[in-house]
Order: structure tokens, then sequence, then C-alpha cells
């Protein structure tokens, strides 16, 4: 349950890191946009090509993030799903070793009533009449 605590809060950890990282790009494709309408002097083709290479890798990066985010919050979804089976597997167990265990003594119970009804069978034990449930009606 530590470990699975540990990973959570590893898995809280990237997420602020890469909510940090993810500004970065943003904040990086604001001010291209930002600096477009400000320039009054037509950009030569190189120029043009470089703020379009900054401006796609800095979606990329968005784009990368985003997924590697979205993955590892389905990973801590599973993990928040195992951690609340646990609970319940182990109260299942519990129930079936509490029916193990009353049939077992049931068992014993009645193989000690079947041989004291032996013996008084074979006259071994005097003093057994039977079972109270044998009388039939108790008033």
């Amino acid at each position: 349950m530590k470990a699975l605590k540990d990973q959570y809060e590893e898995f809280e950890r990237k997420d602020a890191k890469y909510r940090e990282d993810l500004k970065h790009p943003k904040q990086k494709i604001k001010k291209l946009e930002g600096e477009r309408p400000k320039l009054q002097e037509p950009l030569n083709e190189e120029e043009h090509d470089g703020a379009q290479a900054e401006l796609s890798d800095a979606q990329n990066q968005i784009e990368l993030k985003t997924e590697k985010h979205q993955i590892e919050a389905s990973e801590a979804r599973k993990i928040e799903q195992e951690d609340s089976l646990i609970p319940m597997e182990q109260a299942a167990k519990q129930k079936v070793a509490e029916m193990k265990t009353t049939m077992d003594s049931e068992k014993n119970q009645s193989t000690a009533l079947k041989a004291i009804f032996q013996a008084k069978g074979s006259n071994e034990i005097q003093g057994i009449y039977g079972r109270l449930g044998d009388l039939g009606a108790i008033e």
C-alpha cells in the first residue's frame, strides 16, 4: 500500500512538472504569434522557415508532453482501481476462511455425535436417550 502511495505521489510530482513544461512552449507560441503582427518588414524565407520550425517544434513538444501526461494519468487510474480491489479481495478470502472453519467444526461435531450414538447402540455408554431435537415438540 505504501509503495502504491509513493507511486501516486511520484505521479503527482510528474504531473506538476509536465504542467510547468507545457506552460513554456505555450508561452513561446504566444510570443511568436504576438511578434508576427509587430513585424513591419516582411521576413525573408530563411527567417520565415526558422520561425515556422520553432512553432512546429513547440507544438510537437506540447503534443508529446500531453500524450505522456495522459498515459501516466491512465496508469494512475489503474493503480487506484487496483487499490480499491485489494480490500474486497481480502474480505472475500476472510469469508472463505470462516466458511471453511465453520464446515470443519460442524464436521467434527457430527463425527463426535456419531461416535457417541454408536457407543450407545453397542451399550458401551448408558444414560444417553437421544437428542433433544428427537423429542419432536417441546411445550
